[in-house]
């Protein structure tokens, strides 16, 4: 009698058991994966970029953290605190925005505006050649250029990563960008350089180094590195628009040229019949 009653009760525990068994199981599955919904965002805030080099003023070189944020945007695992914000507690603290500031006080603003790193960086040479090398101010009228054909520019920037919460340095490096006429773009990266404080072949430079570094800037923060492999596939898709605006450009030129002659023939048809 006793065993009918507790048999029902035993079937019901092993059942319970392996449910509980399984359960876990599945668990450990999710655990190894690298679920981005349940992953905190990192929040970066990025400071005004500032000029070491001859010819570009300060508030042009602020014009910098824009093409950062632009490109570090595209991180799913980087938050970027806004701008507004920063510039609020700056203003707070009686401070300026501008990347001139050290890394105790750029602490001290990311802090106050819930930060967990700082992005600080700096615009070190800005050179323009047309061949035989590069040559800083030449060629630009806002740098004081001497009017010479600008047919290439180079641009190296400097960055380094501030953790807030401890005041230590957590990346830093540098990088060059360089961009001829050949290859000067309205957007790149999915970024519009026309609209920059720096256009045509300056813009495009400043943003190939800044798409240099953003990937490792992502990798310290975060450990992943998604940024390389995206901004690959808008380059690609970049150069296959402007390869096609090229191709229907000669094609509207043949166009022209055709119309022209026809009409040119047309007008001395008529003039020898009269």
């Amino acid at each position: 009698m006793t065993s009918r009653i507790y048999k029902p009760a035993k079937i019901l525990l092993a059942l319970i058991c392996s449910c509980l068994i399984t359960s876990s199981a599945f668990a450990l599955d999710l655990d190894g994966l690298d679920v981005l919904e349940n992953k905190e965002r990192v929040r970066l805030g990025i400071m005004r970029f500032y000029s070491k080099t001859y010819g570009v003023p300060d508030g042009m070189a602020a014009g910098i953290s824009d093409f950062f944020a632009r490109i570090l945007f595209k991180a799913d695992d980087i938050m970027l605190v806004e701008r507004e914000r920063l510039d609020d507690v700056a203003s707070e603290l009686r401070l300026g925005m501008s990347g001139l500031v050290d890394d105790k006080t750029a602490a001290q603003i990311g802090k106050l505006a819930g930060c967990e790193y700082m992005l600080m960086g700096a615009i070190t040479n800005l050179a323009h050649g047309a061949s035989g090398g590069y040559l800083p101010g030449i060629g630009v009228p806002f740098l004081g250029g001497v009017g010479v054909s600008t047919q290439k520019v180079k641009a190296d920037l400097d960055v380094r990563v501030v953790k807030v919460e401890t005041g230590e340095i957590v990346f830093a490096d540098s990088a060059s960008g360089e961009a001829a006429k050949s290859d000067s773009s309205v957007s790149l990266y999915g970024v519009s350089v026309s609209n920059s404080e720096f256009g045509g072949l300056e813009g495009t430079a400043i943003l190939k180094a800044t798409a240099k570094l953003a990937p490792s800037i992502q990798k310290a923060l975060t450990g992943r590195d998604t940024l390389t492999e995206k901004l690959k596939a808008e380059e690609k898709k970049n150069k296959k628009a402007v390869k096609s605006s090229s191709k229907d450009s000669k094609e509207g030129k043949s166009k022209t040229k055709k119309t022209s002659r026809k009409t040119s023939k047309k007008k001395a048809d008529t003039t020898d019949e009269e």
